[in-house]
């Protein structure tokens, strides 16, 4: 087997389905853990080299989560940090040299996955209840706040609604769709720092597919980038591994 690397830095490439982890706001705290890392596709690293996830706040700098070695994995272990009113991360898999872990050198890495949460003191998709009729949801593009998501006002239990397994998988891409489109249709007018739209735009264009050849103008051209953005954010946040692990913990509660 030949173990990918990064060609311009010889580093080992971490396969982003090789690692489970989870994020979670409690105000204006964030709490992460390491849930899984499967280093068996890389065999040479060694035993005592530190694992890290690296969590980046934009101009606000970035955490560290320790999560042990190669051969002592911390995982399950929730952390705990304090972001202020954050809400979208940046977070990517480090795997370092022995040495002290903030000056060791990095010998794999995987790209980094962007989540935005919910929850905090400032969120960047808002959610509030709506009287929707029979609509579950529904997400609607203001001004001055952006994209809102909508849910049922007769739903009690909003935050489990939007944080389950269910609705993350099944949901969340078709939102990522609405709002690829709304910034595609505003892309040359969200390239100042600061508003919302940009933030949204930083988001679409961390998901990787190609723009800069593309007419945003034409709309079938424009149907077909968001398809490809859907996908990019299905695979990217493991939409069907998250909706089967949650079937295969229905199951296991009968």
């Amino acid at each position: 087997m030949t173990t990918r690397t990064l060609n311009y830095t010889q580093r080992s490439r971490i396969e982003l389905e090789w690692f489970r982890f989870r994020l979670k706001r409690d105000g204006e705290f964030l709490i992460a853990q390491l849930l899984s890392f499967d280093h068996s596709n890389l065999p040479n690293l060694p035993g005592d080299a530190r694992v890290v996830l690296n969590c980046y706040l934009g101009r606000a700098g970035h955490v560290r989560i320790e999560c042990g070695t190669i051969s002592n994995l911390s995982t399950n272990i929730e952390q705990r940090y304090w972001v202020g009113e954050h809400s979208v991360f940046q977070i990517h898999l480090i795997v370092s040299d022995s040495r002290e872990a903030s000056r060791g050198k990095i010998i794999a890495r995987s790209s980094k996955v962007t989540r935005f949460l919910t929850g905090g003191a400032k969120s960047l998709l808002t959610v509030e209840p709506a009287p929707l009729g029979s609509q579950v949801w529904r997400l609607q593009i203001e001004e001055d706040r952006g994209p809102v998501l909508e849910i049922n006002s007769r739903i009690s239990n909003i935050k489990g609604l939007i944080t389950s397994s269910v609705f993350g998988s099944l949901v969340n891409p078709e939102i990522l769709r609405q709002i690829a489109d709304w910034v595609l249709v505003n892309y040359e007018q969200f390239e100042v720092p600061g508003s919302v739209g940009f933030l949204w735009r930083q988001i679409i264009d961390d998901l990787g597919v190609e723009l800069d050849e593309s007419d945003l103008s034409d709309v079938q051209e424009r149907e077909e980038l968001c398809g490809q953005l859907e996908e990019a954010f299905a695979l990217r946040h493991k939409s069907v591994e998250a909706l089967l692990s949650a079937d295969e913990g229905d199951e296991s509660d009968d």
